[in-house]
């Protein structure tokens, strides 16, 4: 696909739609991002098959925010600089030289980047590019980059594709997602409620969900729509955390969705107490009494991931952690012999039960 006969082409369809453009495009990616693009298309859509509208989606999102958008950057830089110089004399040369030079310099690092992206071409993939980015491609803003992929449109795909899969996990996750994220952030300014069908496990359970704010957990690993949910009027409003991937839909409703002071103060110290991704339980106020042993209590120290840091010492080994069962077991698991759960007795028998498991293994 080029850019010059994309727009010429969709541009025609929109006159008479029994002329088709051409939509069929062909990537060759790197290793490094191909796999990076199938384990992302499955945490995102349960399968790994890189299809059309996962990719679609992920491009359309990209435009606006990706580096590869040469185009784009140096028109927006350009109409800075006009806007900062603009109390200059109309009539300086000074004033457009000194754009120009700006630009070039910019150009040049810009260009530089992209070599880097685009020269390992290790595994192909081939999809359906939609009409809406068709329609980006074929407008004036699309049509900045064509100078710099030689107006071949797969040559831009792959540098945005590369440039997508280099970032960190939580980054690429807020990219998928950002029509979520758009939503939320609405519904904050409007201060309105909304509603949230959830999948995978929860699937078929709606929320009703006043939203608080989007935040990373304390290691920077993934994205959580921190709100005070309930699944019918009848119902208390509890503090939740939501992964991006536990959700199918949402919409904003019309009801009012202010927190009060209290509710606030009282959320962020929650966050603070257990970390956002164990929100879902903080209305139970858990606990879990745990032996440790020396070499207990030295792993303990060592292991920062998903560690609950809130407990009260019973004796020199004993101690009381104030943390969801799901974050002690998840945690203290993997101590295997030097941690023993003393309470509560049923978070000790599902230790007992998957410890006899796995032991069955080597039987």
């Amino acid at each position: 696909m080029y850019f010059d006969s994309t727009k010429e082409g969709y541009n025609q369809q929109l006159n008479d739609p029994a002329n088709r453009v051409e939509n069929k495009q062909r990537i060759n990616v790197s290793r490094h991002a191909f796999l990076v693009l199938k384990q992302d298309a499955e945490r995102f859509t349960g399968t790994s098959e890189l299809t059309s509208g996962f990719l679609n989606r992920l491009l359309l999102n990209l435009y606006n925010v990706s580096n590869a958008s040469i185009g784009r950057i140096l028109d927006e830089k350009k109409q800075y600089l006009e806007e900062i110089l603009a109390p200059l004399p109309e009539s300086t040369s000074a004033k457009e030289h000194l754009i120009q030079v700006l630009l070039e310099k910019s150009k040049e690092e810009a260009v530089h980047q992209l070599k880097q992206l685009v020269v390992e071409k290790s595994n192909t993939i081939v999809f359906r590019v939609d009409k809406l980015n068709l329609e980006y491609l074929a407008s004036a803003e699309g049509q900045l980059e064509a100078a710099y992929y030689n107006n071949r449109i797969g040559q831009y795909f792959k540098a945005l594709l590369e440039e997508y899969a280099s970032y960190p996990y939580y980054q690429r996750e807020s990219i998928y997602w950002n029509e979520l994220l758009q939503k939320f952030e609405q519904a904050i300014q409007t201060h309105c409620q909304m509603k949230i069908r959830m999948n995978n496990k929860k699937q078929g359970l709606t929320l009703y969900v006043k939203p608080y704010c989007c935040c990373l957990d304390s290691e920077h690993l993934y994205n959580y729509l921190v709100v005070k949910s309930r699944t019918s009027p009848k119902e208390d409003w509890r503090i939740a955390s939501l992964r991006f991937s536990s959700i199918a839909d949402c919409s904003i409703l019309k009801q009012s969705a202010i927190l009060t002071q209290q509710e606030r103060v009282e959320i962020k110290q929650k966050i603070e107490q257990f970390g956002v991704q164990y929100l879902y339980a903080v209305n139970n106020d858990e606990k879990v009494t745990v032996y440790l042993t020396e070499a207990g209590k030295t792993l303990y120290q060592q292991i920062l991931h998903l560690r609950p840091e809130q407990y009260e010492k019973v004796d020199q080994n004993t101690y009381t952690f104030f943390c969801t069962h799901f974050q002690a077991e998840t945690y203290f698991f993997q101590f295997g012999e030097n941690a023993k759960i003393l309470s509560p007795d049923s978070l000790a028998q599902k230790f007992a039960q998957r410890y006899a498991r796995a032991a069955e293994q080597y039987k």
